[in-house]
């Protein structure tokens, strides 16, 4: 599952999902109304550096995480997609705050690697 970080904070559409299954799975009570396994994988993208995403973010992301564990009874990765390029022509938006060469490079770097990452992720998660 892709998840974009706007304003430090995942989207309302993640804590939609994550009410709406939670709830439908546990009881008022011990135990689960689900008892199949599902794995999950989470990738977070931002445009935070990386020490913001570990040092703020993952603390409160890994309790995002738990709920999925304790509805799905399954695995669930994430990896963290850090300080991403955002547009191609900086120039064409106020954005003063970036250095637009040094997300280019970044990204240059990064990506490749990212995107493995993530599709080794999915892959264990699959297997």
């Amino acid at each position: 599952m892709g998840i974009p970080i706007y304003y430090g904070e995942p989207p309302a559409q993640l804590r939609a999902l994550m009410e709406r299954l939670v709830f439908c799975t546990m009881p008022y009570g011990p135990g689960s109304y689900f008892s199949g396994k599902v794995n999950a994988g989470f990738v977070y993208t931002m445009n935070a550096p990386r020490k913001y995403y570990e040092d703020t973010l993952r603390p409160y992301l890994n309790n995002v995480e738990n709920l999925f564990k304790l509805a799905l009874h399954g695995e669930v990765r994430s990896y963290a997609s850090c300080d991403t390029l955002q547009v191609n022509d900086y120039s064409l938006y106020d954005m003063s705050w970036f250095s637009e060469s040094d997300k280019k490079q970044h990204r240059k770097e990064q990506f490749p690697a990212d995107l493995k990452e993530c599709f080794n992720m999915g892959a264990e998660l699959a297997a």
